[in-house]
């Protein structure tokens, strides 16, 4: 105890202060890096939710056309004979 007494003692004020100074802007940079993490975490969600939408009405819209074609394609058959 007496040791870490003696070093809390023996550093200079300016090297205290200059300490302190690094500890709040280090905790200043990581509000805003988790702020910003957090930012990017609901663009992805909402990027990831918009993909998915739009293979869903992909999908749908391409085997509603599949489906037309076959008919298409019943009819035409249909007429020849």
């Amino acid at each position: 105890m007496r040791s870490l007494w003696m070093t809390r003692l023996s550093t200079s004020l300016e090297e205290e202060l200059e300490m302190k100074k690094s500890v709040e802007t280090s905790g200043r940079r990581v509000k805003d890096l988790s702020k910003t993490l957090d930012d990017k975490q609901d663009q992805l969600e909402k990027f990831t939710k918009n993909a998915k939408e739009h293979a869903d009405t992909s999908k749908v819209e391409i085997d509603n056309l599949k489906a037309a074609k076959g008919e298409l394609r019943t009819e035409k058959n249909t007429r020849e004979n």
